[in-house]
């Protein structure tokens, strides 16, 4: 029962009562953290950035989770698929977030393509539920879109925007679903490096900066870490392939609520180079 009331406690503190989770969390960051580059983009990078859905050159499949706080109860999950098809690819994704009390659930479909040599955009669509169980649900759809281009060989710019009819919306009831901007630049100084620099702004909370880190220092393994200010949490993890399977695990710290574990698996349908 003190679990249940700590989790409770916890989402009505990190998400208001009927606000889908929008934001990027430290899931997303963590699994996302080639998003803002141009040569480490996978299917989970589309969770960040719509537009690096042009990046995906091969069948994806993946899966990522997180244990906040190491509470059940607020277990955030997401399964993806990608398919590339002509200059881009399509792809599915559902995701969960809470258990039990309150759930956050999401469906979404979208494509990405190439636009010349040096541009990527990408859209996708979202059904949105919020469920406290016993008492009222509550759903959305809702729309997110992505724009990155190629600066130099190694500098990549990229925008995003979430839920853009919330320029539209007169009245907050029902499910509240807030704007929310993305910029970030990528700087890859060679094919195994990438660090990224992000800010975020949501209509209704102040703007958070990212920086992370993604480094390959032998083919087949990869590091990366990073740090947020909006909840002033940071994470590191490591990955290894197996044949067609990249598993990483990781771990985030917050400083007052204590370790997140975090996992991904992504398998590759057909062979590709590490």
């Amino acid at each position: 029962m003190k679990r249940c009331t700590l989790a409770l406690w916890i989402s009505a503190l990190l998400c208001p009562p009927l606000q889908a989770q929008q934001t990027p969390g430290v899931l997303a960051h963590f699994a996302g953290a080639g998003a803002a580059g141009y040569r480490h983009q996978n299917i989970f990078s589309v969770i960040q950035q719509p537009a690096a859905l042009a990046g995906i050159n091969s069948a994806q499949a993946g899966m990522t989770g997180m244990l906040p706080y190491n509470l059940p109860e607020l277990g955030t999950y997401q399964l993806l698929i990608a398919v590339p098809a002509g200059p881009g690819a399509f792809t599915g994704m559902a995701g969960m977030y809470g258990k039990g009390v309150y759930t956050d659930n999401r469906v979404s479909a979208g494509y990405g393509r190439r636009l010349g040599n040096r541009t990527r955009a990408g859209l996708l669509f979202h059904y949105n539920r919020v469920q406290f169980t016993g008492y009222t649900h509550s759903a959305a759809f809702s729309a997110s879109g992505g724009l990155q281009t190629v600066l130099t060989d190694q500098l990549t710019l990229s925008f995003s925007v979430e839920n853009p009819a919330a320029f539209f919306q007169e009245q907050k009831n029902d499910l509240y679903l807030p704007l929310l901007l993305s910029w970030g630049i990528g700087f890859e100084p060679s094919h195994s490096v990438l660090f990224s620099l992000q800010a975020q702004k949501q209509e209704d909370r102040p703007a958070s900066v990212l920086f992370s880190m993604l480094y390959k220092p032998v083919p087949g393994v990869q590091i990366r870490a990073g740090i947020e200010t909006g909840q002033g949490q940071c994470w590191a993890g490591a990955g290894y392939r197996l044949g067609r399977l990249w598993l990483d695990l990781g771990s985030a710290w917050h400083p007052r609520l204590g370790i997140s574990p975090l996992m991904q698996a992504l398998f590759y349908l057909k062979n590709e180079k590490p």
